[in-house]
């Protein structure tokens, strides 16, 4: 059953969309006199997702999957376009802060298709 949620999902999306929104993403540097810095690289983690800093792999691949079934004036391509939309799925899930307009006008003519 873990093994089919990874079916068909491109993991170069989820972490295109985990550099953008991601927690818990931290990268290192190392300084003169061995010392080591350490950077939170997520580029809206905290903006977007205040409460926990971010949003795990797992809600990501969760939120493409759904993006996945939609049927509406786009199909899935897996661009920004789609992050945009896998983030504002997130948001609403966390009912964290409102979807930006031109998401939720998109969202009115989406329509989720079940498998045959």
């Amino acid at each position: 059953m873990v093994g089919e949620m990874f079916d068909k999902i491109d993991m170069e999306f989820v972490e295109y969309v985990y550099m953008f929104y991601g927690s818990g993403m931290v990268t290192h540097y190392e300084l003169d006199d061995d010392e080591t810095a350490y950077e939170d690289v997520s580029i809206y983690g905290k903006e977007f997702f205040p409460s926990t800093g971010g949003v795990t792999r797992g809600e990501i691949i969760m939120a493409t999957k759904l993006r996945m079934s939609m049927e509406g004036p786009a199909p899935f391509e897996g661009d920004s376009w789609d992050r945009e939309i896998v983030r504002d799925i997130m948001i609403e899930a966390k009912e964290e802060i409102p979807a930006s307009p031109s998401m939720a006008s998109m969202a009115k003519n989406i329509v989720i298709r079940k498998k045959p």
